[in-house]
C-alpha cells in the first residue's frame, strides 16, 4: 500500500487522560478528540474548568511522552507500545481447565 493510500482516523472515543492521547498516536490516529474532559471541565468550572482539564491531559501526555523517551508526539508509534509476546496467551481449553489456586494460611 502507498503512502497515498494509507487511511487517515482519529480516536473518538474512551480518551479521558494524557496516556490515552499517547496510546492513540501510537497506534496511528492522527489526532484525537476529548469530548468528555471537556464537557467534565465546563460543568464544573465553565470556561476555566475547560482550560484545566486540557492542561491536565497535555501535563500527562508530556509525562507519558517522557517516561517512553519521546520528545516529538509526530515520532510516537507503535516501537512506543508493548505489546506481549504470544507465548503469554493461554489457550482457551487450557483457560477452562485451570484450576484456582487455593490459599491456606
Amino acid at each position: 500500500m502507498r503512502w497515498e493510500e494509507v487511511p487517515t482516523f482519529y480516536f473518538d472515543s474512551g480518551i479521558r487522560t494524557g496516556m490515552d492521547v499517547m496510546k492513540a498516536m501510537a497506534m496511528g490516529a492522527k489526532g484525537t478528540f476529548i469530548g468528555r474532559a471537556f464537557v467534565y471541565g465546563l460543568g464544573a468550572a465553565g470556561e476555566a474548568g475547560v482550560t484545566r482539564a486540557l492542561e491536565i491531559i497535555r501535563s500527562e501526555l508530556d509525562t507519558t511522552m517522557a517516561l517512553c523517551g519521546e520528545t516529538d508526539i509526530r515520532k510516537v508509534g507503535r516501537h512506543n507500545l508493548l505489546m506481549p509476546p504470544p507465548s503469554f496467551a493461554i489457550p482457551e481449553p487450557a483457560r477452562a481447565a485451570a484450576k484456582p489456586r487455593s490459599s491456606k494460611r
